[in-house]
């Protein structure tokens, strides 16, 4: 009896402890339109994203014409 006591304890304390794990709160992000051009691409958008608003920036195209810029603000 004493052996499934134990395990019973065991048990209550590992659900307790992996109840308290880390907390994620998400980052408020931030979106710029960058500039019109007739041949936007990922990577260049992204580029001329990262090179204003640091390594955090993403860009994305609009219909291959507008560069988006989202970052953490």
């Amino acid at each position: 009896m004493r052996t499934f006591s134990t395990f019973v304890l065991l048990v209550i304390v590992l659900l307790a402890a992996c109840g308290n794990g880390p907390v994620v709160v998400s980052a408020k992000t931030c979106e710029e339109k960058l500039l019109t051009t007739p041949d936007c691409t990922g990577a260049l958008c992204t580029g001329q994203c990262k090179n204003i608003h640091g390594d955090g920036a993403v860009g994305k195209c609009n219909l291959s014409v507008e560069c988006y810029c989202t970052f953490p603000c």
